[in-house]
């Protein structure tokens, strides 16, 4: 005959078995994993170690403690700044839960497109968990391993805080240049002025750098 095999009934079932079995152990051992890592992380703790910023490319640019913040609350900063930042950095903020599928596809397809990394896919959230709890993990910062904890830790912080208190402190961490964290002391430093005053091209300014 011409040479064509044909599995045999047994194989064929063997196989279709792991083909079930495989994505099933995976799909366990990653509930597992989710599990065990949401219920150890002990988000109180951790935010009383020094925090090591990274900029937006992911290159560190200073280590900080909690001494020298100048932090101001919500209803201090200009709504204008708050608008800007949420238009730029996670526009579906108040609508996700910590981590946001339909903005990462729109990432990854915007990326295809172009060729190259031009849109990144991290909520405010998770930009948040990973100024306050991954950068002085040793390794490599974006990680497989990383990112699925950081998208654990996201999810924790949106379960334990509100909205509006996730906003605040991404606000008074994020890295503006020259040695300024938070919306206030890049204010001062640019503008001479209170994060309340921003006017709204001085806010898209801020939110752009």
């Amino acid at each position: 005959m011409g040479g064509v095999a044909f599995l045999r009934p047994r194989k064929i079932k063997r196989l279709l078995t792991l083909f079930v079995l495989i994505p099933f152990i995976f799909l366990i051992a990653g509930a597992v994993y989710f599990v065990y890592t949401y219920y150890s992380i002990d988000l109180a703790r951790q935010l009383e170690e020094p925090s090591i910023i990274l900029d937006r490319d992911g290159r560190q640019v200073s280590r900080y403690s909690s001494e020298i913040r100048q932090v101001v609350s919500l209803d201090e900063i200009s709504p204008f700044l708050v608008d800007a930042t949420l238009a730029i950095e996670d526009a579906r903020f108040y609508q996700h839960f910590g981590l946001d599928p339909r903005g990462l596809a729109r990432a990854l397809w915007h990326n295809l497109r172009k060729g190259r990394v031009v849109e990144g896919g991290s909520t405010i959230t998770q930009q948040l968990a990973e100024n306050e709890y991954f950068l002085s993990v040793s390794g490599p910062a974006r990680s497989l391993g990383k990112k699925i904890k950081e998208a654990v830790y996201a999810i924790k912080l949106e379960r334990t805080y509100t909205k509006n208190e996730i906003l605040e402190r991404y606000l008074n961490r994020i890295y503006f240049g020259h040695g300024r964290f938070g919306v206030e002391a890049a204010a001062q430093y640019y503008f001479g002025k209170s994060a309340r005053d921003v006017t709204l091209s001085e806010a898209a300014m801020l939110a752009g750098i």
